[in-house]
């Protein structure tokens, strides 16, 4: 790893301070010395993206389920939340994309589901169209190993 690329992940951390013994990240000090205790299984985000900007304008408190949305790209309209089809480019609700069911890939997968379903459709038809073409060149082999003996 280089220098540059060493420098730009220090960037990416968060601040951490010493607080009884134990190492706290010092977004989490900040809000609870502006909005008291942050209550169990919740999260601070970083409203603008900077790990180290911890002003008190810039953290929003939010469920980790909320954290991960954010952070995979997801936009909250009208309480339902959007995603972008990597595909066909629109952006959509969840509800049109399929989910990946198993760990670790917990979330939506990168195209709704008519890209999705038009990419299967096309992935079965040139596997299909390969093996006619592997079973007409295999016929033909046959054929002259056949006139042979």
């Amino acid at each position: 790893m280089g220098t540059f690329e060493r420098g730009v992940e220090r960037l990416r951390r968060c601040r951490v301070r010493r607080v009884g013994g134990r190492i706290v990240a010092e977004h989490r000090l900040v809000w609870e010395a502006h909005r008291g205790s942050i209550p169990e299984g919740m999260a601070i985000h970083h409203v603008n993206g900077d790990n180290r900007d911890n002003r008190i304008e810039n953290l929003q408190l939010v469920t980790p389920a909320e954290h991960r949305h954010i952070h995979a790209g997801y936009e909250l309209q009208d309480g339902v939340w959007h995603k972008r089809c990597r595909t066909c480019g629109q952006t959509k609700p969840l509800s049109e994309f399929y989910r990946y069911c198993y760990y670790p890939y917990d979330g939506a997968i990168p195209a709704c589901k008519p890209c999705h379903r038009q990419a299967c459709r096309d992935r079965q038809r040139a596997l299909r169209d390969q093996r006619r073409s592997l079973c007409a060149t295999g016929v033909k082999n046959d054929k002259a190993k056949g006139d042979r003996t």
